[in-house]
Order: C-alpha cells, then sequence, then structure tokens
C-alpha cells in the first residue's frame, strides 16, 4: 500500500492506542500520526482506558494489546464492540489460544505490519 493511501484512510481520524510495553506503544502512536490520526492514549491498563472512553474521548478505531500487565483487554474490546468502533488485537500470543479475541476482532501478531492494522481497521 502507498503512503498516499494510508493517509487518506487514517487523516483526520482518532486511535485508541492501549499497549502496556512502553517503546511499543509510543512506535504503534508515531506511525499513526505520521500517517495523519490523532492518537488517544497510548494507555496501559484496562481502568484507565474505560474511564476515557467514558468520560468522551471516543475514538474511530483502536488498536488494542491482548495482555496489559496480566489483565486482558477484552472488558476495553467489549465497551469499543457496543459502540460499533472498529479494533484489532494485537499480541506476542499464538492466536489460536485467543478464542474469545478471536470471535470479536481480527487479531496480528507482533511485530505486525502497520499498513495490516489501518487495512484491518480502516476497510471502507
Amino acid at each position: 500500500m502507498s503512503e498516499e493511501p494510508r493517509a487518506l484512510r487514517v487523516a483526520d481520524k482518532c486511535v485508541l492506542i492501549v499497549e502496556d510495553e512502553f517503546l511499543i506503544a509510543f512506535d504503534i502512536a508515531d506511525q499513526f500520526e505520521a500517517a495523519g490520526a490523532r492518537v488517544l492514549g497510548p494507555f496501559a491498563d484496562v481502568p484507565t482506558t474505560l474511564q476515557a472512553i467514558e468520560h468522551g474521548d471516543v475514538p474511530d478505531a483502536a488498536v488494542l494489546d491482548v495482555n496489559l500487565g496480566g489483565e486482558r483487554s477484552l472488558r476495553v474490546a467489549q465497551r469499543l464492540a457496543q459502540d460499533d468502533i472498529p479494533f484489532v488485537f494485537v499480541t506476542g500470543y499464538d492466536s489460536n489460544c485467543l478464542h474469545e479475541e478471536r470471535t470479536l476482532a481480527p487479531i496480528l501478531q507482533k511485530p505486525f505490519a502497520f499498513d495490516a492494522a489501518v487495512a484491518a481497521l480502516f476497510a471502507n
């Protein structure tokens, strides 16, 4: 995918980043910002993420790490699904072990290609 279509898909979108590994979180955020998105977060835990969403920070899409310091991000995923907000899970785990997550959204293996996330989030 060329830079132009990616930027057109992402430009002016608000993307929620939920990732507890600092370097990974900011790498993901930098890539979305470079493509023209506004980033919400990154957030490193479920309670803080849910609080941000509940207080009016509603994203257009989200990237969720499956495991956040020992807690799974399923509550965040369920909240996003309730509002029809597209999201992807990212993980270092074998995605075959993530049965509940697979029913909710695409799963991308870390390290993942930024273009794969954009394609999954902004298919239209």
